[in-house]
């Protein structure tokens, strides 16, 4: 699974550490507003998703894309997480004003 990551803007908010950009280079796909979250040192990514009202007057969330079988999300986030390391390490070593 080729997996690049082209941008990421950090954003704190309770668990969310920021949003990412990502090519799934191998089907010439790219994903915008990845949500990178992260709690008790564990992170995930949320795939973009949009709000809606539950009947209860909370808000609910409806993801846009999403992996229907378990085995293949796992995977893609774990190479997600390990492209987004790469290029926070680059961004870093580049000194290019990101901030991790």
């Amino acid at each position: 699974m080729g997996v690049q990551i082209t941008d990421f803007r950090p954003y704190t908010k309770n668990t969310l550490q920021g949003f990412l950009t990502l090519r799934m280079t191998s089907v010439g796909l790219e994903i915008r507003d990845l949500a990178l979250h992260q709690k008790n040192g564990k992170q995930w990514l949320q795939l973009p998703a949009k709000p809606y009202q539950k009947p209860d007057g909370g808000q609910g969330w409806n993801y846009i894309i999403s992996f229907y079988e378990k085995p293949t999300f796992k995977q893609f986030q774990e190479v997600a997480l390990k492209a987004l390391e790469a290029f926070r390490r680059q961004a870093k070593r580049n000194n290019d004003g990101y901030k991790t």
